[in-house]
């Protein structure tokens, strides 16, 4: 299915370039800190690459499933912002294939439909071992939803202060007024978790 087939399925959603999807990306601070690397990000498919961290391990060594769960959680996420625009995740499914081990991690999603009001992405994640060789250890399914114009009033200020934020901090980027919204890309006018956070910290 081509960009152009999914985007026809939808309205309000402008569909984000690799360049916005790398700034979305860095905006996260989980993302940052697991080293998330967005390689390919259009036409309803995006691509993620990590490296390996033993703070990111379980107890007996493999990469944590919840790291995993983050990897086809944000691949299909941003894989959607493609076509969609800003979404945000409302379901998500992971399959633990293999013991995950290797110099690092892939993970590769695929938009399989869109319509209105919801998006669904299934995503496959590899481990890279010596010489480059890449080996099938987990594969998940994500449902999102377009978010765009659907903002709570009663956040409508903080939204406004994110978006200033934004701004200032990431240039081009905060001029779509998008934040990130834990491992997928969400808009400031359409965000809850974020703003929760902030007023968990006294920031709002």
């Amino acid at each position: 299915m081509t960009a152009n087939t999914i985007s026809t399925n939808l309205t309000g959603g402008s569909a984000y370039s690799l360049d916005v999807v790398q700034r979305a990306n860095q905006t996260a601070a989980f993302n940052r800190w697991l080293g998330f690397e967005v390689v390919r990000a259009q036409g309803g498919e995006a691509e993620l690459r990590m490296p390996w961290h033993d703070e990111a391990t379980q107890y007996a060594g493999f990469l944590h499933a919840g790291v995993i769960g983050a990897l086809v959680d944000t691949a299909c996420g941003f894989a959607a912002t493609t076509v969609a625009g800003p979404v945000m995740a409302s379901h998500y499914s992971v399959n633990c294939m293999a013991p995950a081990v290797g110099q690092g991690f892939v993970a590769r999603a695929t938009v399989t439909k869109a319509g209105k009001r919801q998006v669904f992405a299934r995503a496959e994640v590899f481990a890279e071992l010596d010489g480059g060789e890449l080996r099938l250890v987990a594969s998940g399914e994500v449902i999102l939803v377009p978010v765009e114009r659907r903002a709570p009033r009663r956040v409508s200020h903080a939204i406004e202060a994110i978006k200033a934020i934004n701004r200032q901090a990431f240039g081009a980027y905060g001029k779509t007024g998008a934040v990130s919204c834990g491992s997928v890309v969400c808009p400031a006018s359409g965000f809850g978790r974020p703003v929760q956070a902030a007023k968990m910290r006294g920031e709002a």
